[in-house]
């Protein structure tokens, strides 16, 4: 995988690996990269040929969905890791870390509304909804819908109004006489 490439580029692909791999989120093209590019481990253009040589070699995957893309560590990559964690110097591995900890809560913060929707035939569309509070699920909905415009616009939809929906929802559900 890496007999090719120059010691730089082994540290850095593998710099990529470990703060992947420590973030234990599926991370978009612009948080990977703004949290590399904060760190200055490398230059922007480096990071994305980088980026697309470890999807090429199915050490990355990057998954797309109607929320974004993002990259995720493939059973490949983690045991490319694992084989070469010994090539990455302690100091970068803390500086990860502590990176990590304070990015990730920002990153959470942006996640807790997730609208999704795949396509499973010409008229078929699923649309996820879900709603998270500290890691805890509040809502999850599926939904089967006919169109791609109308998968978009709910999901649309979800991401600016889900906390005021969940309410309806459950004011739906519950009986006007359940609140104690």
């Amino acid at each position: 995988m890496f007999t090719h490439d120059s010691k730089q580029e082994v540290k850095h692909k593998l710099l990529i690996l470990y703060t992947i791999d420590e973030f234990r989120i599926p991370l978009t093209n612009t948080q990977l990269t703004d949290f590399i590019m904060e760190l200055n481990f490398m230059d922007y253009f480096s990071l994305q040929q980088y980026l697309t040589d470890l999807t090429d070699k199915s050490i990355l995957e990057y998954s797309e969905t109607a929320d974004g893309s993002y990259y995720l560590l493939t059973e490949n990559g983690r045991k490319m890791l694992e084989f070469f964690n010994d090539r990455i110097y302690d100091e970068y591995k803390v500086r990860i870390q502590k990176s990590v900890e304070i990015k990730k809560k920002d990153i959470q913060k942006n996640t807790q509304i997730s609208a999704n929707y795949v396509k499973n035939s010409e008229h078929d569309y699923t649309v996820q909804l879900k709603v998270e509070e500290n890691e805890f699920t509040l809502i999850n909905l599926e939904l089967n819908l006919v169109s791609n415009k109308q998968a978009k616009a709910v999901c649309k939809n979800w991401k600016e109004n889900a906390s005021e929906m969940y309410t309806q929802i459950i004011q739906c559900l519950l009986p006007d006489d359940s609140s104690s």
